[in-house]
């Protein structure tokens, strides 16, 4: 591309996020999945943002324990998205609307 181009940076357009427009805070981890989403994990939980708005993601439930803040955040090719949780150091993914919590393991 030119910078003559006609169609070229000028067609561009920048946008800024901030917790005003539903941003989160203090981000830890960004990744992009195969359909473009991009999956933000922050002080405020896990978030997709499809370019023009935050969707907040809800953690899993885990009964009668704190799950802690997100602190990974990996997209894979299949299109699900791993989440790790620092505090109960637990990994969950989100697939088929909703994050599904993994068997806690056993450490040796």
């Amino acid at each position: 591309m030119s910078l003559d181009d006609q169609n070229g940076f000028r067609s561009y357009r920048h946008v800024r996020w901030t917790p005003d427009e539903g941003a989160p805070t203090q981000l830890t981890s960004v990744t992009q999945d195969p359909r473009g989403f991009l999956w933000v994990s922050g002080e405020n939980g896990v978030f997709r943002l499809d370019g023009t708005s935050f969707d907040t993601i809800p953690s899993p439930p885990v009964p009668g324990a704190p799950f802690g803040k997100p602190r990974e955040a990996l997209a894979l090719r299949s299109g699900d998205v791993w989440v790790f949780y620092l505090q109960s150091r637990r990994f969950a993914y989100y697939r088929g609307g909703m994050m599904h919590l993994l068997p806690q393991m056993e450490v040796l």
